[in-house]
């Protein structure tokens, strides 16, 4: 079944739903026609599929549009018409930019663009009021886009695997942040701006470059996960101390040699992994943390 027979098939029946995956699409065949209001979900995957036909965008009831692991180069700026768009997943194509018409997507909650090409966004995005949650890893950004400070709402960023040498003083500016990952790039240290995150539970910077973390780190009173495995981390500020949630510290694979005496204060630690430093004595207090249940890899 081609995918041309499969949607048709599917607006007969007035499917709310439509899905299709693994169907190879020859060029110049995606002629069909869609026009069934009914369709809130369209989920096209793992095809040959370079351009969005002109007809989906007609189907201004969509709610969730599902284009992953395609071959999309571009995306027209009549994907502006779907404004009920709530969910858009874009991952693992070819995508370079986007368009400016993205903003008119007032709806939009999760926007999936990880596995791409882009080294820019729209500057209007924020006009996305309703955005939550936003995958941009493995793309080929060598800076934070500055229009993503502009979405105070966001509660999941996902920068990893890209260029990243600076994280922007903005990026205090995203208070409503639960999670933040920016594995995988180039960052050398982090913004005294961090402490503004106020809400976020899980910062996780594995293979960065980072030598120290600031003061500031310990004015995050919600985070529960620290991931700085894979870094260059000589010394720890005590203000880490501070992290009363903290439940898992992971500082695997540093160049520590002491740990500030402040951990132990930490009330709610569950996993402490030191392992693959040149830490040459343990401190003392590492026992009274395995005496309340912590595990303590080293």
């Amino acid at each position: 079944m081609t995918l041309i027979q499969f949607i048709e098939q599917a607006v007969d029946v007035k499917l709310k739903q439509v899905q299709a995956n693994d169907i190879y699409l020859p060029e110049n065949t995606l002629c069909f026609q869609l026009r069934d209001d009914e369709i809130q979900a369209l989920s096209i995957r793992d095809t040959d599929l370079a351009n969005i036909p002109d007809e989906i965008f007609r189907l201004t009831s969509l709610e969730i549009l599902f284009l992953a692991q395609n071959k999309l180069g571009t995306v027209s700026d009549q994907l502006g018409e779907l404004v009920n768009l709530t969910h858009l997943f874009l991952y693992s194509n070819q995508l370079a930019e986007l368009p400016y018409a993205l903003s008119n997507l007032s709806k939009l909650m999760t926007l999936d663009l990880a596995n791409n090409q882009l080294s820019t966004m729209p500057d209007n995005l924020d006009r996305l009021h309703a955005l939550r949650y936003l995958y941009l890893h493995n793309n080929r950004f060598d800076r934070v886009p500055e229009s993503i400070f502009a979405l105070p709402d966001l509660t999941y960023l996902n920068l990893s695997e890209n260029h990243l040498t600076i994280l922007p003083e903005m990026i205090g500016h995203l208070d409503g942040l639960i999670e933040l990952r920016l594995l995988e790039n180039y960052l050398t240290s982090l913004p005294n701006s961090i402490s503004g995150l106020s809400n976020l539970n899980e910062l996780h910077l594995r293979k960065n470059q980072l030598s120290q973390l600031p003061d500031t780190i310990g004015e995050l009173s919600a985070l529960r996960v620290l991931n700085v495995r894979d870094n260059q981390l000589v010394s720890l500020p005590d203000s880490i101390g501070q992290l009363e949630q903290l439940h898992t510290l992971d500082l695997r694979s540093n160049r520590l040699r002491t740990l500030p005496d402040t951990i132990v204060n930490l009330p709610n630690l569950i996993r402490l992994d030191l392992r693959w430093n040149p830490i040459a004595t343990m401190p003392t207090w590492i026992a009274d943390l395995e005496a309340r249940d912590c595990v303590v890899y080293r």
